[in-house]
């Protein structure tokens, strides 16, 4: 790591130490409130907005050195979502497509699509915990992930031949 790299982890630092000082602000005075020695400088939330402002520049300049990659920071980003949504910090945010995809929201859908909607549902969320269990494994013993994770592709399967005795039903 060069001299600029450095350089760039210490402003990272001092930025995230000034966000930590502003939140703390917030949290006992609210965002409206302002400092009545410096009013010049604006309200708590302004001053939050910079300083967040201030990170986000320098998360961009150690991108650009290499020091930080867009695609580790969005799986964790991801991850993060996922296990704050799960702990109910944050409620699960729902697309248009997930709205209009809901049994009473899309009255152009036929009920044999929400069969389809829902099977596809299912097969996803099976999916997704065998990417989370390949990327953040939940155990170190080796014996029992496999056993997990041969459980899932047995979900998988199963829902795969429930859809290929459906679709037979439908030819006769």
């Amino acid at each position: 790591m060069n001299e600029k790299d450095l350089e760039l982890l210490g402003l990272l630092q001092e930025e995230c130490a000034e966000v930590i000082q502003i939140v703390s602000k917030i949290r006992r005075f609210g965002l409206d409130s302002y400092n009545p020695y410096e009013p010049e400088k604006g309200n708590n939330q302004t001053l939050f907005e910079h300083e967040v402002g201030d990170v986000f520049l320098i998360i961009d300049l150690l991108k650009e050195r290499g020091l930080l990659h867009d695609d580790a920071i969005n799986d964790r980003m991801i991850w993060k979502r996922v296990k704050l949504e799960e702990g109910g910090i944050i409620p699960k945010r729902k697309s248009m497509v997930e709205f209009l995809m809901e049994p009473g929201n899309n009255p152009f859908l036929e009920d044999d699509v929400w069969d389809w909607i829902e099977r596809d549902r299912r097969l996803n969320n099976i999916s997704c915990d065998i990417k989370e269990e390949l990327q953040h494994p939940t155990t170190s013993d080796p014996d029992n992930r496999r056993k997990y994770l041969l459980r899932q592709a047995a979900a998988i399967y199963a829902e795969l031949e429930t859809l290929s005795e459906s679709e037979k039903e439908n030819e006769d």
